[in-house]
């Protein structure tokens, strides 16, 4: 035991040894930072590249580097380049200032400003920090504002062409929408999307979205402070603060923020329901008023041992209170005409916490070691009550309905890099995943239904990549093992197993022609796991005439995708097919029980759909736009009215984000998105456009921001769909609370450095030298 420690202490003091870094400030001739600028390290002895990367906001910083001569190389467009040589063989390097000069070309000053939309290793980036992104409402809006990315009329989110991605925060995956909203888009430093997820990621992952947020990179204490005011049919405030700290090897983050949230909707649906020798036609007028109070809490700390050793933990807390007051009126055809009248109260509780933990060790410049542990507990309650009044016979009735439920996800995961012979990288990972559901549904003095659902998933990966001159290659093999228990009490007890192993392969070649021009193709398996309200047993009841519930047996989706695609400059397009055996989609089908009942459930499909992605980004002096243009083709087949019913309306998108710099701190912004009309799985949607504007305006130094900005100003927005499954043809126009108007005041308090400098008890020598 004591020559393990003492192997220990060696090992540790070894990587210690080699923490060599450079750092520091980089600024104009008034002492102000440069927003953006590139700064390269060359070895002296063999003029070989050690390090390079773009900066913005004055600081850089580069880790773990030889001991050995380099020559620092800083470039920003219209300043002279810095160059100079160190030394960093015995001690690291702090340069603290670096004052750039003025270039003066034809008397024309010519400032750097940062893209929006950038590409790296074939992933699409947004960034978010100092863009006109980061005014958005919240990150609902922010992620609907990026390019390729969808967010449905039920706030569910999805890459075009990929349908919904596995999201990422700070490299922890979401496993709760309560996360996503315990953020704001002033917190987000970038987005990263990826469309071709190798083994690596989870099997079910057909696209990966990648949330970044900003973290201080120098000792000292940064705060903001911020409220959002936004005016649509109602009037909604969120207020928040976000605490950042920096300490030596230690850096830590706070932010609370409460929100206070109301909104006013307008629908008109229609069920039409034909049977055997008569029909059924159900019209409805609905209002429905929502509010909500929500309290979110995100705490987040991470250790340096040394630069190759990095702990980290994280904590999130999501507290909310919505209520529901529904009011509609309906008109029912059928072997008599009835008029209703259905008042529903609906008040929900959700209480959400998260833990995790994770662990880096970067053994040398190839080897690596990640663990990540994370734990969730979800408890949610509704209580809804619904009268409905019988207006032509003069009757009511009112139903009392009870839901319960409670998730507990639990999640391992481990990852290896090393190199194998011949410089092929390679990727070893095992994660191990458990989830329990409990649910409980009492309709009051009708009936209660128990349910319980338990899954583990064990998954192993190996990956391979592999460059050979200008063919990079990655292929990858992952085997995942399901086993899923569900037990349902209604009256009898039903026990459904799931066990299943199966394998998913992924691969990509890239062909690198020149610096700037690449062509890739790429082939994944994948498989969609049904959510926990596919197979709940959860019923919600909408009025005596419809409810939803999930569907216990629905399969797992399993998807062949296939993708080219070319990068060339500014330019990129993707083109995709991808296969769908056992597609899952929400239909509108005749309860057996009640035939006049109309039930919400989920069923499986085979079908295929073809897509097309362009992107286009401009970065000028005073002008950057980022266009982008999608089409996509479904292909499935399904029953109505004992007939087939072919789906293939294709659809296709265009969207034109617009930054203006009127002046160096004030922007102007102006976004115009279009969606055709079309198919979307077994959903046909009309069309819809909006138009969205607004200023950034900074003072004191960028400490004080004021934005203001208007989502779909001209309220053109449509969520308008039909389906026509089986023996029900049904449909919905929503009229959503969509045009908002923003008011925004951020402000960034000092940069505390004094609060938590060391003191030594030579400083006042230090000082002199």
């Amino acid at each position: 035991m004591q020559i393990f420690f003492k192997l220990f202490f060696l090992f540790s003091l070894s990587l210690s040894a080699q923490d060599k870094y450079i750092k520091g400030f980089v600024v104009d001739n008034h002492k102000e930072k440069i927003s953006y600028f590139n700064v390269v390290l060359i070895s002296v002895r063999d003029s070989t590249l050690i390090a390079g990367n773009t900066f913005e906001n004055g600081y850089f910083e580069f880790l773990n580097l030889p001991s050995q001569k380099i020559k620092l190389q800083i470039s920003s467009i219209g300043y002279k380049n810095f160059t100079m040589i160190y030394d960093l063989t015995e001690h690291s390097v702090d340069l603290e200032t670096v004052s750039l000069s003025v270039d003066f070309l034809d008397e024309v000053i010519i400032t750097a400003k940062k893209p929006v939309i950038t590409r790296k290793a074939g992933n699409l980036i947004v960034n978010v920090q100092n863009s006109s992104l980061s005014s958005n409402v919240n990150m609902l809006e922010l992620l609907r504002k990026s390019p390729g990315v969808l967010v449905d009329k039920n706030d569910v989110i999805k890459i075009f062409g990929k349908g919904e991605p596995e999201i990422y925060i700070n490299n922890k995956i979401l496993n709760n929408p309560a996360e996503l909203e315990a953020l704001q888009p002033a917190d987000i430093d970038y987005i990263e999307i990826n469309r071709n997820p190798s083994a690596a990621y989870s099997a079910s992952a057909n696209a990966v979205l990648k949330i970044y947020t900003i973290k201080k990179k120098t000792d000292g204490i940064n705060a903001l402070l911020y409220n959002d005011f936004f005016l649509g049919r109602k009037a909604n405030n969120t207020i928040g603060t976000r605490l950042n700290m920096r300490n030596g090897k230690l850096s830590s983050n706070l932010s609370y923020s409460y929100a206070d949230k109301k909104s006013l909707e307008f629908s008109k649906s229609f069920t039409n329901t034909n049977f055997e020798n008569s029909k059924q036609n159900i019209d409805e007028n609905a209002t429905e008023n929502r509010s909500s109070q929500t309290h979110n809490v995100f705490l987040g700390a991470e250790y340096a041992f040394n630069t190759k050793n990095l702990l980290g933990l994280q904590f999130i807390a999501s507290d909310n209170d919505l209520d529901d007051f529904r009011n509609s009126f309906e008109h029912i055809q059928s072997q008599k005409e009835v008029d209703r009248m259905i008042n529903s109260v609906t008040g929900r509780k959700s209480d959400f916490y998260n833990f995790n933990a994770n662990y880096s060790l970067e053994i040398d410049s190839i080897k690596s070691l990640k663990t990540n542990v994370d734990f969730s507990n979800n408890r949610l309650y509704n209580l809804s009550n619904i009268e409905e009044k019988n207006l032509t016979a003069f009757t009511s009735t009112l139903t009392q309905i009870e839901n319960k439920n409670k998730f507990d996800v639990f999640a391992l995961r481990v990852d290896y890099v090393f190199s194998l012979p011949k410089k092929i990288k390679t990727t070893l990972g095992l994660k191990y995943a458990s989830v329990f559901n409990k649910n409980k549904t009492d309709i009051r003095s009708k009936s209660n239904a128990k349910s319980t659902v338990s899954e583990k998933v064990l998954a192993t990966y190996v990956n391979f990549e592999k460059k050979i001159g200008k063919l990079n290659i990655n292929a990858g093999l992952r085997a995942e093992h399901t086993d899923s228990e569900t037990r349902i009490t209604d009256g009898l007890t039903q026990k459904i197993d799931t066990v299943y192993t199966d394998f998913f392969p992924s691969g990509l070649v890239e062909y690198l022609l020149s610096d700037n021009f690449n062509l890739s193709f790429s082939y994944s398996r994948k498989i969609s796991r049904p959510r926990f309200d596919e197979i709940s047993s959860n019923f919600t009841f909408i009025d005596s005439l419809s409810f939803s519930v999930g569907n216990p047996k629905i399969r797992p989706t399993k998807i062949d995708n296939f993708e080219v695609s070319s990068i060339f400059g500014d330019f990129s397009i993707s083109i995709d097919f991808s296969n769908f055996n056992d597609s899952r989609q929400q239909t509108a089908v005749a309860d057996q029980t009640n035939p006049s009942i109309t039930k919400y459930t989920y069923q499986n499909f085979d079908g295929n759909e073809f897509s097309v992605n362009m992107d286009y980004t401009y970065t000028g002096k005073w002008y950057s736009a980022y266009v982008n243009f999608g089409y996509s083709k479904p292909s499935f087949k399904i029953p109505f009215l004992n007939k087939t019913r072919k789906i293939n309306s294709p659809m296709w998108l265009f969207s034109v984000n617009n930054e203006f710099n009127i002046r160096k701190n004030l922007l102007a912004f102006i976004n115009i998105e279009y969606e055709s009309a079309g198919d979307i799985g077994i959903t046909s949607w009309k069309s819809s456009y909006e138009v969205s504007g607004g200023i950034q305006y900074h003072f004191f130094d960028k400490k004080l921001q004021f934005s203001f900005s208007a989502n779909d100003m001209f309220k053109t927005q449509t969520y308008d769909w039909t389906d026509r499954f089986d023996n029900i043809n049904s449909g919905e126009q929503i009229n959503k609370d969509s045009r908002k108007f923003l008011f925004s005041l951020k402000y960034n308090l000092n940069d505390f450095k004094t609060l938590i400098r060391k003191k030594s008890i030579n400083d006042d020598e230090l000082e002199r030298m």
